[in-house]
């Protein structure tokens, strides 16, 4: 059995086994750039690098994109992280400003629509096709806070986020108990456009694929209500 293994040592830092290299001495790799650092197993981590010429050429590469980035932004090199830091701080203040005025603009449209709901079939009713909506949250959210204000009704949403439907209905908890069931209501109108969904009595939400039928959704989500509320 061959007892003998080969070591590689780079100064006094690095003494390691290794299967084979093409090197002598640490000074024939030129210059050493690493490229990337993980972990390959329990305790052993895995730096991956280039030498020579490719480390060269990726560092001739990164000083490229460098000044690329500083020409965009219209500053130098050096300056370069502490533009991007202040514009990172623009946005989050135009992103807070923005949140607090949609906040704004929904608190309006709530008490604007639970001031003018209908009545139908002796039931408070708010159907309405929603816009600037970011998200299926913001579907539910809405929907919640305009039933809050009527305390007592059916509130159907729905929206165009991202280009697919988003379809919500809120039942309040007295005409749950009366057999309005927001899951069937939903689960039927969303066929209408494309799509299908449920959830439970009181609260359901779905998805559609076709946009344009988001009002014919709707429509028949009303006239099932309508249905439940009269049995």
């Amino acid at each position: 059995m061959n007892q003998v293994v080969r070591v590689v040592q780079a100064g006094d830092y690095s003494l390691e086994f290794c299967g084979g290299t093409h090197l002598q001495h640490t000074s024939q790799a030129g210059l050493f750039k690493i490229v990337s650092e993980s972990s390959s197993a329990s305790g052993v981590r895995r730096i991956e690098a280039v030498t020579g010429k490719s480390a060269l050429m990726r560092t001739l590469d990164q000083e490229r994109v460098l000044a690329t980035a500083a020409s965009t932004l219209k500053t130098s090199p050096a300056n370069v992280v502490a533009v991007i830091e202040k514009l990172q701080t623009q946005l989050r203040d135009r992103e807070r400003e923005l949140a607090e005025l949609q906040r704004s603009a929904a608190g309006n449209i709530v008490e604007e629509l639970a001031s003018n709901a209908r009545e139908v079939a002796g039931i408070k009713l708010v159907n309405y096709q929603a816009t600037g909506l970011s998200d299926a949250d913001a579907i539910r959210t809405l929907a919640d806070e305009i039933l809050n204000r009527l305390r007592s009704g059916v509130v159907i949403l729905g929206a165009d986020i991202d280009g697919k439907v988003s379809l919500a209905v809120k039942v309040s908890k007295d005409l749950v108990d009366k057999g309005v069931h927001a899951g069937n209501v939903i689960r039927e109108a969303a066929k209408v456009a494309g799509g299908g969904g449920g959830g439970r009595p009181d609260f359901a939400q779905a998805g559609g694929k076709d946009p344009s039928k988001i009002g014919d959704a709707l429509s028949t989500a009303e006239k099932l209500v309508v249905e439940a509320a009269g049995k």
